[in-house]
């Protein structure tokens, strides 16, 4: 399982990522939301050992893009670039 957390002066995010390889249908099980809360599920399937790798590369992918936009925005916001 690989776990991600999310904290600055406006939030306080968790993501968990779990890799299900060895179940009958293999899939991915992705749980987030605030910290502290029980977070919201998500599952997708998916078929082969690669296909499984890659999923789980490319969901981290667009964890880090959505927090590195998040912070993006806030910065641009505080210099007064965008309202």
């Amino acid at each position: 399982m690989r776990y991600f957390e999310y904290i600055d002066e406006k939030s306080n995010k968790f993501w968990e990522i779990h890799n299900h390889w060895n179940a009958d249908k293999t899939y991915i099980e992705v749980r987030f939301g605030k910290i502290g809360s029980e977070g919201r599920i998500t599952k997708h399937v998916y078929y082969g050992v690669d296909a499984g790798e890659k999923l789980e590369s490319n969901l981290i992918k667009v964890l880090f893009m959505a927090i590195s936009n998040t912070v993006l925005e806030r910065n641009l916001m505080h210099t007064g670039l965008i309202h």
